[in-house]
């Protein structure tokens, strides 16, 4: 059985809605490095993931605060999408 973070269960990690599949720079949050809105989880964390073959399903295990929209963000961020 396959599973997936939903946009409901990353609120349970105190994130909103709106937050999910977004990107952004916090002063003050990682150095300003881009992280996962509402989040501290760096996007470099995931590209690390992402350039071991580690697929969304397994990288949300290991996150289970992100979702596959964060995932796909990540992937769009890194010029990974295509």
């Amino acid at each position: 059985m396959k599973t997936c973070l939903t946009n409901a269960s990353s609120a349970a990690f105190g994130r909103r809605s709106d937050e999910t599949g977004k990107i952004v720079r916090v002063s003050g949050v990682r150095g300003g490095r881009p992280v996962f809105a509402g989040t501290r989880i760096p996007t470099g964390a995931i590209k690390t993931y992402l350039k071991e073959g580690y697929d969304t399903a397994a990288i949300i295990r290991e996150y289970p605060a992100l979702t596959a929209a964060d995932i796909a963000a990540a992937k769009r961020f890194f010029g990974w999408d295509k």
